[in-house]
């Protein structure tokens, strides 16, 4: 216990880190369905057992995740591999999304696109790619 605490005192809090804070409920519903329909679309239903398209939200950042089987030399109950595509990531203040690319050693980049602020534009451009840096 701290000296501020024992006499009844309020600890300082740190301030909130990106991490720590969450999707607020009404822009994360939103999410979940806008990427939920976009990997629906993607995969056709003939490939599903060979490509797989999901999504993971954390605290402000959502994560286009491509999936694909193990290789014939692993076992059949391994994880399917899992490939980043893009992290799109909610700014609070001003309630826009940005979208980035990860690199071969994973690590995100800010892709630099002016044409839209929202998760559909974004995942419109990822879609479309000009660059090749989404799927290759």
């Amino acid at each position: 216990m701290t000296d501020q605490a024992r006499h009844g005192e309020a600890a300082p809090r740190a301030p909130l880190s990106s991490s720590s804070m969450r999707l607020p409920v009404r822009v994360r519903t939103q999410a979940e369905f806008v990427l939920a329909k976009f990997c629906r679309e993607q995969i056709a239903p003939a490939v599903a057992d060979q490509v797989r398209l999901e999504y993971e939200v954390h605290g402000l950042t959502a994560i286009l995740v491509e999936r694909r089987p193990p290789w014939p030399s692993q076992t059949p109950d391994e994880e399917w591999q899992r490939i980043p595509i893009a992290r799109f990531r909610f700014t609070v203040d001003s309630a826009r999304w940005t979208l980035d690319w990860p690199d071969r050693d994973d690590r995100w980049h800010r892709y630099e696109f002016t044409g839209a602020k929202t998760l559909a534009g974004l995942l419109r451009e990822v879609d479309r790619d000009p660059t090749g840096i989404f799927w290759g």
